[in-house]
């Protein structure tokens, strides 16, 4: 009886075989190799925001996928699930497929599934409508015709499908908040979202797609370049609780793969420091030396009052941490904003944001630092007041 590595393996190898069997590409009546142009599909296409992003319409997009990577998408999602507890930071496979929008195709892109709770919650659940990852170069290793295949300048895009969202707007409106408030976060827009397999265009539903956070694009845009580390949280470690965890499983560098975790671990241990207790304006000084403490503290209002369920707080994940070349401070970046907007009070008893002293919790108050540590500090307990005063009379 075959191990479920081996069945992974063996549905890898007959991905890899059957694409690079593929001599040509494959281009649908009406297209043509002619609609690759510099402004469209080039690895030097300046991004096109307006175009990829538009914040007054809803823009439609086609994806056809060959009936056998179909299923080989499928077949993953189940073996990578197991008996149904989750997918375990396992990324699902990517299969190629073709992209269409505005009278143009994109060749051989990567599209795989994305996602936890958002994934696999409908998937256990037998519903269709999934959240998708697109890498418009993914595949040009084996297709030298696409080399650095780009969708308007982006190498990669997020479809979320509002998970947890009846409105379908949580997402977008985050994140427009977000920036009104001066914090970084991705750009989106609703698209339309249709796949054919073989049988015909089938509408999926309505998607948000997000810019990805270290694709470049959104780095170069915001902080002016994008040659920092860019790491993405995501376990035990991601709490800031215990400088022994602090591992390259856990931060994993987008950006820079292969270097030192030195950055993440002076802000750890600035954030831990005694001198919390015994020196604090040391400890300000300490910290801020090496972390955005005030752009924190401006997420951290902003976050509070629109109430997110799904971040730093109660989950060590969904953010992201940009080392800026500008002034070497580690930044925070919220990501995964579908759960923002939601009032559980089921929750409250999970110690989220709860800043009591005499009721810390579960685990203890040291559980979330960069939350119980700074709003322990009266001067930056001030600052966060303010912030959530400014929010909630401004962008909110």
């Amino acid at each position: 009886m075959k191990t479920k590595l081996q069945i992974f393996l063996l549905l890898i190898s007959v991905l890899i075989f059957s694409f690079s069997c593929r001599k040509e590409l494959i281009i649908y009546p009406g297209y043509g190799l002619d609609d690759w142009t510099a402004e469209t599909h080039s690895s030097d296409a300046l991004p096109d925001y307006l175009t990829v992003f538009p914040q007054d319409k809803v823009s439609r997009l086609d994806i056809v996928i060959e009936k056998d990577y179909w299923k080989a998408m499928q077949d993953n999602l189940f073996e990578i699930t197991g008996s149904g507890h989750g997918f375990d930071n396992i990324n699902p496979i990517y299969v190629p497929c073709q992209v269409f929008r505005d009278g143009k195709q994109w060749y051989d892109v990567g599209v795989r599934y994305k996602g936890n709770s958002s994934l696999s919650y409908p998937f256990m659940n037998d519903i269709g409508k999934l959240p998708l990852r697109l890498e418009f170069d993914h595949f040009d290793g084996e297709n030298q015709s696409i080399k650095g295949q780009t969708f308007y300048g982006f190498r990669q895009l997020s479809l979320g499908n509002n998970f947890k969202d009846v409105s379908f707007m949580h997402e977008k409106i985050a994140t427009d908040v977000y920036r009104a408030f001066g914090v970084p976060a991705p750009q989106s827009a609703f698209y339309r979202i249709f796949v054919d397999i073989g049988e015909g265009s089938v509408y999926f539903g309505l998607y948000t797609m997000v810019e990805i956070i270290f694709d470049g694009p959104m780095l170069i845009n915001q902080f002016g370049n994008s040659s920092g580390n860019c790491y993405k949280p995501e376990g035990e470690g991601a709490k800031f609780n215990d400088i022994s965890r602090i591992t390259s499983e856990v931060f994993v560098n987008k950006t820079n793969t292969g270097a030192s975790l030195d950055d993440v671990k002076e802000m750890t241990n600035a954030l831990l420091s005694e001198t919390r207790t015994s020196n604090p304006e040391q400890w300000r000084t300490d910290l801020e030396a090496v972390f955005n403490v005030d752009l924190f503290l401006k997420w951290l209002a902003a976050n509070t009052t629109m109430e997110n369920w799904d971040t730093y707080g109660l989950m060590a994940h969904n953010f992201y941490l940009y080392n800026t070349p500008a002034n070497g401070l580690l930044t925070w970046i919220p990501w995964d904003n579908n759960e923002t907007f939601l009032h559980e009070p089921r929750n409250l008893s999970l110690n989220f944001f709860n800043l009591d002293n005499s009721n810390p919790g579960p685990e203890g108050a040291h559980t979330w630092p960069l939350i119980r540590y700074l709003y322990d500090d009266l001067i930056y307990k001030s600052i966060y007041d303010d912030y959530i005063e400014e929010f909630i009379n401004g962008p909110f």
